[in-house]
């Protein structure tokens, strides 16, 4: 796999007591945590460009603008979507962008 732009990934996850805000400290209530899910949102941008990688790199947010609308509950699943929408001249930073339900 070449990096290029246009590449997309997803990765899920399940809402457990693990991944809470209560858990994490971001809050007091058993809804996904917003740490929790920036944790998804970082996944899947590495996950989808991986295989373009060189062997031993990887891929670490630098910055990241969010908005985490809604609350989802214990039991529930949450997915997160990457599309590579750019790539720095020398291949160093990519620019992703991510959707997440």
């Amino acid at each position: 796999m070449t990096l290029e732009t246009g590449i997309r990934g997803e990765q899920s996850v399940s809402v457990t007591a693990a991944n809470t805000a209560k858990t994490m400290g971001s809050g007091t209530l058993d809804v996904f945590a917003t740490p929790a899910l920036v944790a998804l949102a970082e996944k899947t941008c590495w996950m989808s460009v991986a295989p373009a990688l060189a062997e031993g790199d990887g891929t670490v947010g630098t910055k990241l603008e969010l908005e985490h609308t809604a609350p989802t509950p214990v039991g529930m699943k949450v997915s997160a979507t990457a599309e590579v929408t750019g790539i720095s001249a020398n291949g160093k930073m990519i620019t992703f962008k991510v959707t997440a339900s």
